[in-house]
């Protein structure tokens, strides 16, 4: 669980277990520190082949009572609207990248604001990261009106994962040979045939907050990643994808530097 002054957390949905063939992909709200495995339950499918593929997997929560069109309205609106910022902020911060990141702009969360209202408003709260400004923000959007009645800056970068996040960061990671190298001497110590994909494994994912305020992953949305194989082992090797950078670590090394 997030901790601090994000106090929505405990409304977002439930993590997803997604079945891939012979294989589970699980995702979980939060790591504060280490891996945790949160509750199961099989509810999309998506394909696996090469890469981990999360496209058909619903991981933004049409939550309450919230209905589809609702959710539609939520997503478009918030998508359309501008953050407030300077132009000159945002050249600058733009000028400072050798690329516009492909991840782009993130919706997170999308959840129905459960507080009555009297004059019967439909409320929706979105929860979005921008990987150009580097920024977090939520928005509280009137579904009826279409209109945004509040907008705000969030001081933590450590959010639920998207999608499209998640995509990027198993990409990175099944094309990492140092990471298949890294698993493979440790399967050669259990005397287990070396692989060269990740499709055999149990992938779990997870946000990543560290518990040290120097570490990487303390300002950057990071992506901790726990293998389990064949044989229901979880690998000791922990690859950590920095989404920011698109760089994949490994947990150990990052808790040294």
């Amino acid at each position: 669980m997030i901790r601090g002054n994000l106090a929505f957390v405990d409304e977002l949905a439930e993590p997803l277990t997604v079945k891939l063939s012979d294989n589970h992909y699980s995702v979980t709200d939060h790591v504060l520190g280490s891996p945790m495995q949160a509750p199961q339950y099989n509810r999309a499918a998506c394909l696996f082949s090469g890469l981990i593929l999360l496209s058909q997997l619903p991981l933004l929560a049409i939550a309450g009572e919230l209905s589809q069109s609702e959710h539609a309205v939520a997503s478009n609106l918030a998508a359309a609207t501008p953050w407030p910022t300077s132009d000159a902020t945002l050249r600058a911060t733009i000028a400072k990248q050798s690329a516009v990141h492909p991840l782009g702009l993130q919706t997170l969360s999308i959840e129905a604001d459960w507080k009555k209202h009297a004059d019967g408003a439909r409320l929706a709260r979105i929860y979005q990261y921008d990987y150009t400004q580097l920024k977090s923000r939520l928005l509280v959007i009137d579904v009826n009106s279409e209109q945004v009645l509040r907008e705000q800056l969030i001081g933590s970068v450590h959010l639920p994962l998207s999608n499209d996040e998640i995509n990027y960061a198993a990409t990175l990671i099944n094309s990492d040979a140092m990471l298949l190298l890294h698993i493979n001497q440790e399967r050669a110590l259990r005397t287990l045939e070396p692989i060269n994909t990740l499709e055999s494994f149990d992938v779990k994912a997870s946000v990543y907050e560290p518990t040290m305020n120097d570490h990487l992953c303390s300002e950057q949305r990071c992506v901790l990643f726990a293998l389990v194989d064949t044989t229901l082992t979880v690998s000791s090797v922990e690859p950590l994808v920095l989404l920011n950078h698109g760089e994949v670590r490994l947990l150990q090394s990052t808790l040294r530097e």
